[in-house]
Order: C-alpha cells, then structure tokens, then sequence
C-alpha cells in the first residue's frame, strides 16, 4: 500500500545501460576486421610464392603460365582453401601443413565473430520485441519474459563461449602477426578465463535456487482470530476470490499479499499470505485498514499474485545468472535487457495498483483509502527519519527505542508533513515499493489531494481498529520490535566502529572492540602485529600508521610471501616489505586482517572528510 516514483529516465537509462551494451560487438567486431586482414596479407604472401613459382616452371607454356599467374594473383589462397573452387580440389596438399592450419583458424575465427554479430542484433531485436510485448497484459508479460529468458541465456552462453575463443585466438595471433612474438602466459590466462566463465554459467542454469522468501514476522493462529478472519472471508466472497490461507503479523510499514512460499520466523508458509503491519494497524480506523484489506484482496482477484508468483523464479534465474557474469560486454547486454523488464513490470505493477485501488474505494469507500494512504505515507516517511537521525548518531545510545520514539512524534510529525506544500510531489521513504504516488491514486479514486489532507480523521485518535481485535497483538508486536532494534543497535555499533578515528579513550575502546590487535609470532620470536592504527612488523623494526600509507602490494620470492607498503615517512616516500608468512596463520588470512583493518580507516577518513565539506 506504500508509495515510491518510478525512477524511469528515458535520456539516463539510455545512457547508462544502451551505450554499454554495443561493447558486445567490440570484440567481434575487432576480430572480424583482424582475421579478415591477416588473411588478406597471407594471401598475398602465398599468391607471391605460387606466382614464382608459376614463374620458375619451365614445363609451362606462356599462354598457360599468363593464365595462372592472373588467376592466383586475383583469386586468394584462402578462397580456394574453403572450397570456392571445387576444381582446384586437393590443392592444400601441396601447401606447408601449418599454412593450412593458420587458414582454418583465420576461416573459423571469421565465421565465429560474424555469428557474433548477427546474433546479437537478432537476439537484441527480439528481446526488445519481448519487453513490449510484455506491456500488454500480466499473461503476455510472463510469456514475453520467460521466452525472452530462455532465448537471453543461451545468448549470453554462446557469446560467453565465441568471443572467449576469439578472445583466445587474438591473444596468440595480435601478438605474433604484429609483434611476431608469443605470450604463452598471456593466451593461458583468456583461455583459464573463458572455460571459468562458461562453466560458471552452465553451472548457474542448472543450479536449483531457494525461491523461499523470508518475512519479519509471526504466523498467528488464524482460528484465533475469527473476526477478522470472517471479515476477510466476506470481503474475499465480495470481490469473487478466496481468503488468505494464514496472516503473518509484523511491523513493517507496509501491507502486502503473495502466493510464493515465504518464511515467517522459522515456520515455512505455502499459498496465499496476507502480512498485516501491527504498527500501522494502531493508526489505522477500522474502515480505513478495511479499505487497505480490500485493496490486498484485490490483488488476489486480479491474479496480480499469482503472476507474481510464475514471475518471480525467472527473476531469480535472471538475476543469479547477472551475478555469475559479473562484468564484461555480455553482461552490459543482459543488464541491458534486465532493466527493461525492470521497467515492463513496474508499469504493469503501476496499472494494478489503480485497479486494486478502485476496487477497495468501491469496496469501502474513496476516503477511507484516501485517509489509509495518507496516514501509511506519514508514518512511513516518519519512521525513516527516526532510524536515519539515530543511525546517524555519532555516539553509542544507551537504548534503541525507535518504536517509542515513532509513537510520541508521530502525530505532531503528520500535522506538519500533511500541512507542507508540498505533500503532492512527496514519495514515501519505504525503500522496496514501486507504488505509484500517492497524490495520483487519490486523484485515480475521484477525490481532491488537499480536502483528504485536511479530512479531520487523518489527525484524529483511532478509537476502533483491528489491532484490538488480534489476540496477543501486543506481545507479538513488542517482541518484533525489541527484535528489530537489537539488530539496530548492533549494526549502529559496527557502524560507529568503522566511523571514529579515535579522538578519546571511549572512540578507542570502541573501535578495539571490533577490531581488535592480532599479534603473529614466528618460531624465531619475531612479530607481526595489525591494529586499528596500523602494522608492525619487529623483523624490519618497521611501524606504519595506515594514515602514512599510499599503496600496497603483494610478492611471493623464494617460497615466502611480502607484503610491500609505499607510504609517507618524515615527508617522503618510503617502501618497506614486510614478511607475512610463517606466522602460524595461512597468508590468504593475514592479507584478509590487514585489508579489513586498513579498509575500515579508509572508510573512517572519508567519513570525516565529507562531515568537514558539509
């Protein structure tokens, strides 16, 4: 039921995403033009030696001999090797054997790179085909995307395999055409690079994904709640759908139904899941949170839940198969295509929201939901900014109460947020909706954005709502709560961890908390000791501070391994290598303390330096 703008730029996505994906075609493209004109010189090359010895053949009549020097002066050696003259079979036999090998490589590496081509413009033209397909309806839209999948993966695996062997070829032939010497170690690494990166992909296709969505919440006893349940039945039966099989009770801001398997607490939940937020619900009236259960029903009745559903598990493929590309010209292709159907389904997700939204207006009525989605807004926009200005804290609080804190402004924070000018262009801050804005589904119902912010029940005590009419509603809600803010304290403590440069015994204490000295001993007694400051290595009687430090590198040498630290001493440069190995722990791990000790300072300077530029 939250709001969000949909972040769609037409001029920015271009940009960002359309101009990276014609890198696709680089090395194709490169390898194309590269092969065609190495050809073209061997050719030449080749022709010249046949002509001489066309030249030298004293058995050959000069008519003849004219004859054959113009034919293999015109005509390419590597025509004839692939067999456009069928008359001239046989002729390779009389050529060097690795000659001929060089032209089969140059004929496939061609075929290869113009495959390359093609079927990227081909694959890009239906994949877009597919994106506005998917415009159409919630059915066409999971058809579109699952052809346009199916049709995207083998794309990328292909060109994943082709262009790594292109990729493998030029590496061997760039250098001995041109430079005409061979990088053995340069050719081992593209090809160890292609056969991971394929592998990896084949992997990810048949790799089985956990499709179980885990909710901050608790299942609670639907027998238990007759009420409400019987409510639910009714507006279900109404809207020509079925109820909820089970309600999860949180405290999100947010209110939501899903047919996928979801997690609640530890308990696995299977079919339709109506989460309702018992914070929201103490705001709510109970025609308002009627006018929200409406809408949520209404999703069941349009299917929405059950496309979601179907939908879902491509996304998840899709996305696991983003991460295993990571980078490189196949990935800006498939990130490409990604973020079109991104698109696809916030515009179609847009459309039954309105559609939702008209059927809980006539269900209940306009203003109830008018009311419902104001206060949502309000209470969600003012939650965000309690965690961010007590996340924001530079010192330690004895106590998270984000929920206290919520309760106590939360009405003084509405009058004001609603009485701003500017509520019509506000979104709320809930960070995972694609909702449209809450000024244009008011608008969408028939009413006026500034009657329903000055409608007296969207500043008035709630004396009737569901909340009271869940049983243990309040212990579930203060134990969620008391959850939910102990993981807040502790990532508020890590966070201040990586924000001091300790300016007291406090700041120091706290840091060393986190991250605390590791002191390596060697069998000969030297040390190698890593703190929040920085690295000392009594071997070299060396002692750097992290704040001196400008770069760092690794070395192995003679079976030991280095680390090589360039930083500032006494207004200059210095170098000192530092042994880390033979310290009784594995070196990947002493790299690993040094990078997070040294990472957390970088992040504490710069969290300093952008407090000093305001």
């Amino acid at each position: 039921m939250t709001t969000a703008p949909n972040q769609f730029s037409r001029a920015g996505f271009l940009k960002a995403y359309l101009l990276p994906v014609l890198v696709i075609f680089l090395i194709p493209g490169f390898s194309l033009w590269f092969f065609l004109h190495v050809q073209k010189d061997f050719d030449h090359h080749v022709g010249e030696a046949v002509v001489k010895e066309i030249q030298a053949d004293p058995n050959l009549p000069e008519d003849r001999r004219a004859e054959l020097k113009e034919f293999y002066q015109r005509v390419g050696v590597s025509a004839i090797l692939r067999g456009d003259y069928p008359e001239l079979a046989g002729f390779e036999e009389g050529l060097n054997p690795d000659l001929v090998r060089n032209y089969l490589v140059f004929h496939w590496m061609i075929r290869i790179a113009i495959y390359c081509i093609l079927s990227g413009l081909i694959v890009f033209v239906i994949a877009l085909l597919s994106v506005f397909c998917s415009l159409a309806s919630q059915a066409a839209q999971y058809w579109s995307l699952s052809i346009g999948w199916h049709i995207l993966r083998l794309f990328a695996l292909t060109q994943v395999v082709a262009q790594g062997a292109l990729a493998v070829a030029l590496s061997y032939w760039v250098t001995a055409f041109w430079f005409e010497s061979i990088s053995i170690k340069l050719i081992v690494i593209v090809a160890i690079c292609t056969v991971v990166a394929a592998g990896t992909l084949v992997i990810t296709i048949f790799r089985k994904l956990n499709l179980t969505h885990p909710i901050d919440g608790r299942a609670i006893d639907t027998a238990e709640q007759a009420p409400l349940m019987r409510h639910l039945q009714e507006l279900a039966a109404s809207l020509g759908t079925q109820s909820p099989a089970q309600i999860v009770a949180g405290i999100d801001s947010n209110f939501f139904v899903t047919e996928q398997p979801v997690v609640a607490g530890a308990q696995p939940l299977e079919g339709r899941t109506l989460f309702v937020s018992l914070s929201l619900l103490r705001i709510l009236s109970r025609s308002e949170a009627n006018a929200v259960f409406a809408h949520e029903m209404a999703h069941f009745s349009g299917s929405d839940t059950l496309y979601s559903k179907k939908i879902s598990p491509l996304l998840g493929r899709y996305q696991a198969y983003l991460t295993a590309l990571q980078v490189g010209p196949v990935f800006s292709f498939m990130l490409f295509f990604w973020n079109l159907y991104q698109w696809s389904l916030s515009r179609l997700s847009r459309a039954r929201e309105f559609r939702a939204d008209g059927i809980a207006a006539q269900a209940t009525s306009p203003a109830d939901l008018a009311a419902a989605l104001l206060k949502i807004e309000a209470y969600s926009s003012y939650r965000a900014k309690v965690e961010k200005e007590m996340f924001g804290a530079d010192r330690l609080q004895e106590s998270i109460k984000i929920s206290d804190q919520v309760a106590t402004g939360y009405s003084a924070f509405t009058a004001s947020y609603l009485a701003s000018p500017d509520i019509a262009a506000r979104h709320t801050a809930h960070p995972f909706d694609t909702h449209p804005p809450t000024g244009q589904r008011i608008a969408a119902v028939g009413l006026d954005l500034t009657a329903c912010v000055s409608d007296p029940r969207v500043l008035s005590p709630v004396t009737d709502s569901w909340f009271t009419e869940i049983q243990g509603a309040a212990e579930i809600e203060s134990e969620l709560w008391a959850e939910y803010e102990a993981r807040f304290a502790e990532a508020h403590d890590l966070d201040l961890a990586y924000r001091y440069l300790p300016a007291n015994a406090e700041e120091e204490a706290h840091v060393m908390k986190h991250f605390p000295e590791v002191r390596l001993e060697d069998k000969k007694g030297s040390e190698l000791v890593i703190n929040f400051r920085g690295v000392k290595a009594t071997e070299k009687e060396v002692d750097i501070e992290f704040e001196t430090i400008k770069s760092c590198s690794t070395k192995d040498s003679l079976g030991q391994h280095y680390l090589t630290i360039n930083y500032r001493l006494d207004g200059k440069n210095a170098n000192r290598t530092l042994r880390i190995s033979g310290f009784g722990m594995p070196v990947p791990q002493v790299l690993e303390t040094f990078n997070q000790y040294y990472g957390r300072h970088q992040v504490s300077r710069k969290y300093h330096e952008s407090k000093k530029a305001g």
